[in-house]
């Protein structure tokens, strides 16, 4: 409960391998299972052709086991029905809301709105935030939880509903500054500091696993089409990063897949899975 379980993010990954897939943009689409403490990946599934997003969440849910796991997901993967799926396998999440629900969205920022205007502390009302500063960037990130919430558009059908969680971050890199303001439902009960961890794990799903992929892997060059081909060599990229992420020493991934390809020693540890155990 103190956000160092496992959680499995999902988001999705947009890519030129695979053959010539019918999804609603014409590129192949996968959809991963990111677990954020460990920085493993868990789970892959290919968007069914002419689907979105949606339509691969429950064949890789059934890949997981969620029981004990807070999850994870951006807008496109909150539906009522896939927060079902989560609690009912022992999970809980932490779904992003954005114009997709917007009557809920809405709703949201009304009760918050009344909050601010009638000054907290309030009765459910939480608070946590967090700064950061490096490399001439500076970063504000708070995050504000009503809990005990009541009377919300479609509220029973979100199982468990225990907290909606809100993170603003405010970026400034010299003269100019950028605000992000999200909006979560969450059936986790926790505090604002251990709702912001979860929020930020989730984002790093972009610079651990994407930004990885593209500079250690290139796999935005990659532009093999035949057949499974693309989505398989997906597949092996990321079991790979999990492996060079769970082998001991420093350094980045592009450099220890070069120390695999010198040292002997060192790819039968990468290979071999002696690695640190997973933290818990």
């Amino acid at each position: 409960m103190c956000g160092h379980r496992p959680r499995p993010d999902r988001d999705r990954r947009e890519g030129r391998p695979g053959g010539q897939a019918e999804t609603f943009s014409g590129r192949r689409h996968l959809v991963s299972a990111w677990e954020a403490e460990n920085r493993l990946v868990l789970g892959q599934v290919a968007v069914p052709d002419r689907a979105n997003e949606q339509a691969a969440l429950p064949e890789l849910l059934t890949l997981l086991d969620l029981a004990g796991a807070v999850v994870t997901l951006d807008a496109g993967g909150c539906p009522a029905d896939i927060a079902a799926r989560i609690v009912g396998e022992g999970g809980d999440y932490v779904l992003a809301l954005k114009d997709n629900q917007p009557l809920l969205r809405q709703a949201v920022a009304d009760r918050f709105g009344a909050v601010i205007e009638a000054g907290p502390p309030a009765a459910g009302y939480d608070r946590h935030e967090e700064r950061d500063a490096g490399h001439g960037r500076h970063e504000t990130r708070t995050c504000e939880v009503l809990r005990n919430v009541a009377g919300l558009p479609g509220q029973g059908d979100w199982p468990r509903l225990a907290t909606i969680p809100v993170v603003c971050r405010v970026c400034r890199v010299g003269e100019t500054e950028t605000t992000d303001v999200r909006s979560f439902l969450a059936s986790l009960d926790a505090d604002a500091a251990t709702l912001l961890g979860l929020v930020r794990g989730h984002w790093g799903i972009e610079y651990q696993l994407h930004w990885v992929l593209d500079v250690a892997f290139r796999e935005d060059a990659n532009t093999t089409r035949a057949g499974h081909a693309g989505e398989n060599l997906a597949w092996l990229r990321r079991i790979a990063l999990s492996l060079l992420n769970a082998a001991p020493g420093k350094g980045s991934t592009k450099g220890k897949r070069l120390k695999a390809g010198w040292d002997e020693a060192f790819l039968t540890q990468v290979l071999g899975g002696t690695v640190h155990p997973l933290r818990r």
